[in-house]
């Protein structure tokens, strides 16, 4: 009997040091509990049509259009970056399911999953997965919950969400490498047009009716034809009547890719209309200047530009707009003799 009864306190002990493993954050899950699994399968996630984000007050809505652009509904549609978009949604099928907790109050509590919780929804035809985020845990990891569900997870990648529509924004309106430039035609304003042209990636430029005293400066050069790497605005607005009325007299710059594809930007300064709301320092300098680019493309990669052209104004820096601005002198020198 003393045996029987040794037998059952040290039972007793190895089922009370299992469920305190159970419990212990840290643990490994039970195989039956999903341990490994992804919590979003990739079928299923081809299925995403709208991605909605909620953070505090702040909701973002991306939604997919027909043409399979994804847009930012509270931005007025606003095209949003779709490599940004992708990059965020191949994450959830990452998120592997490394243990499992009852969905309890006491441990959302602990776990900081609640009605004020971060939270994702991903929907489609057939699909409705809904995430609420919690606490990291110490060592890496995130805890969450699917909607609502009796269960908790811990998760082993880390997953935040950015809420903010102007994070989501297609910022990027050209992206073309120097080495793909074989010609670029400049029209300056009040100048005649100018041809640059090369035969390979790696050859320099050569100019169309280029005097034998005359040469191209090197920087100005290099200058141009990294015009439309990484060519981003820094503002937008709704196009107005006065950018529609200097647009078709804009001085223009035509880039032509060794595929083929046709890059052509328009450079339109504006001036600020009044005086109101300046310094008497600022008043001193004359009106201030703004600058917007127009981009027209062949690139059927960039082929929303189009649309985005039509409504929009995007604004950049007077840095970014001077590269296009560019005349015969600022590219051109006398050879020493």
């Amino acid at each position: 009997m003393a045996n029987r009864t040794g037998i059952m306190v040290v039972a007793a002990l190895v089922i009370a040091a299992l469920a305190t493993i159970f419990m212990d954050q840290k643990g490994d899950a039970p195989k039956d509990l999903k341990a490994g699994e992804s919590l979003l399968s990739a079928p299923d996630l081809a299925k995403a049509q709208e991605l909605t984000l909620k953070q505090g007050e702040t909701t973002l809505t991306l939604k997919k259009s027909e043409q399979g652009i994804w847009g930012i509904v509270e931005d007025d549609h606003f095209p949003a970056d779709a490599e940004k978009v992708i990059r965020f949604l191949e994450k959830l099928p990452r998120l592997k399911v490394v243990r499992s907790l009852k969905a309890d109050e006491p441990t959302l509590e602990r776990l900081e999953i609640g009605p004020e919780s971060p939270h994702l929804a991903l929907k489609g035809e057939g699909l409705d997965f809904q995430l609420t985020l919690g606490k990291a845990r110490d060592g890496g990891g995130k805890y969450l919950r699917l909607g609502e569900e009796p269960l908790a997870y811990l998760v082993g990648e880390a997953l935040s969400l950015e809420v903010e529509a102007k994070n989501w924004q297609y910022k990027t309106l050209a992206d073309v490498a120097p080495d793909a430039i074989k010609k670029i035609l400049l029209t300056p304003k009040g100048e005649d047009p100018m041809e640059f042209s090369r035969e390979k990636p790696k050859d320099p430029f050569n100019l169309k009716g280029l005097a034998s005293d005359e040469k191209l400066k090197d920087l100005p050069i290099g200058a141009l034809k990294n015009s439309l790497q990484k060519l981003t605005f820094t503002d937008r607005q709704t196009s107005t009547p006065a950018y529609q009325k200097a647009l078709p007299n804009a001085p223009s710059m035509t880039f032509t890719t060794f595929e083929d594809q046709t890059y052509t930007v328009k450079v339109v300064v504006l001036e600020e209309p009044s005086d109101q709301g300046k310094k008497e320092e600022d008043k001193e300098k004359g009106p201030s200047k703004k600058y917007y680019l127009h981009l027209e493309t062949s690139d059927p990669k960039r082929a929303a530009l189009k649309d985005l052209m039509a409504k929009w104004q995007f604004e950049v820096t007077s840095f970014v707009a001077n590269n296009f601005l560019k005349k015969r002198q600022d590219l051109v020198e006398k050879t020493k003799s």
